[in-house]
């Protein structure tokens, strides 16, 4: 039997090549806490953190300060399985997702690595090894959102995410100017983050419905699940993200037929365990499954590919972090982004055991923790 021997966690900043604008507010940088376990064998796993204040209950120095300092002491001696460090933690300390989902990604990824198996493979088998991806623009002028929508159809994506949710008459003339600037190829899908009423999400779904939208994500209020359900007889798939935290909201969700998918974010309900839940009961129930982001850095990105790898998803997902910041933690590119593009609007599934990447040495030693800032999802 293996046992969790030490937790340990850092800061980590990274800046956006663009200062990111959503709903809820505009970041010029992300913060992370990049989680390290050392198990009994001796085998080392890392995880990331991806707290953000406008979205979670902690700030990324609250979250350190969970991992290291409650967490991370209350685990020493756990058996090291997925259930086991889910029930300590949850002992330990009620909700938290984001620190949580840290240290279950660095359990996996030390797990795999004493097993000599991906990640995908520990939760099922891999099924679907090259994951779509979306390009996500944040809020800004038609003109400069077109031009950006324009730039990521060229540098290979076939699926742009739209930021809408504050000003329904630019909100639709973006929609507008970005079918215009991409043609009738490409896919758009848009993403309000809860920014908008009944009355107003009804008017922009009728105004933008001709540029032959995807689906729509997150229009209401997290609370609002029976005007998601109204929204969905317009026609225009609705997705829920803020509405769906647990298993637990997925299948309210799906009892009340009030969404046709369902965004896991592997930092909402605490990591890759829970979120195999989620997205147990959703295809159970007939409701799509889709991978969503923070957006996080190469490790967290790296966890999310193995879970829609496993969970054999087919839409596009959020899955391009580390394409959004000037730097990443990762070594190489086992992600296979590359510098300018993804390879037909697809990233792969890592290979190799774990979470099938490696830090960069940068980033493979304790470093003192950065200032606070908060930060963006995508």
């Amino acid at each position: 039997m293996i046992f969790i021997q030490r937790v340990t966690g850092r800061r980590l900043a990274l800046a956006y090549r663009t200062p990111f604008a959503i709903a809820g507010g505009t970041t010029h940088m992300a913060e992370y806490v990049l989680v390290t376990m050392e198990l009994s064998d001796g085998q080392v796993g890392v995880g990331e953190c991806s707290p953000m204040t406008a979205y979670g209950e902690a700030t990324p120095a609250e979250t350190l300060r969970l991992v290291a300092e409650v967490i991370g002491p209350g685990l020493s001696g756990c058996e090291a399985t997925p259930a086991a460090l889910h029930r300590a933690m949850d002992h330990i300390v009620p909700g938290h997702g984001f620190a949580k989902a840290g240290v279950d990604m660095a359990l996996y990824d030390a797990l795999g690595k004493s097993w000599g198996v991906g990640v995908a493979a520990m939760l099922g088998g891999l099924v679907q090894p090259w994951i779509p991806v979306t390009w996500p623009i944040g809020l800004g002028e038609p003109e400069e959102v077109a031009e950006q929508a324009r730039a990521a159809c060229n540098r290979g994506f076939r699926v742009i995410k739209l930021k809408i949710g504050v000003d329904p008459r630019r909100d639709v003339a973006a929609v507008r100017a970005v079918r215009e600037a991409v043609g009738t190829g490409p896919d758009i899908r848009v993403d309000a983050n809860q920014g908008y009423d009944r009355l107003t999400a009804r008017r922009v779904l009728e105004a933008i419905a001709p540029e032959g939208i995807e689906l729509c994500e997150q229009p209401l209020p997290a609370w609002d699940v029976e005007g998601l359900r109204e929204l969905r007889r317009m026609g225009i798939p609705i997705m829920a993200d803020e509405s769906a935290w647990d298993a637990h909201h997925v299948m309210q969700l799906c009892r009340r037929q009030a969404v046709d998918l369902v965004s896991i974010k592997l930092m909402k309900p605490g990591g890759l365990y829970p979120a195999h839940a989620m997205a147990q009961v959703a295809r159970a129930a007939g409701v799509e499954v889709v991978v969503g982001s923070m957006p996080e850095s190469g490790v967290g990105t790296a966890a999310g590919l193995q879970f829609a790898g496993a969970v054999g998803v087919t839409r596009a997902s959020d899955l391009v972090g580390p394409l959004m910041f000037q730097t990443d933690v990762l070594e190489g590119d086992p992600l296979g982004l590359g510098e300018t593009g993804v390879n037909g609007g697809r990233v792969r599934v890592p290979a190799g055991p774990g979470l099938g990447v490696r830090l960069s040495a940068p980033h493979g030693n304790q470093a003192p923790p950065g200032p606070s800032s908060p930060g963006a999802e995508s």
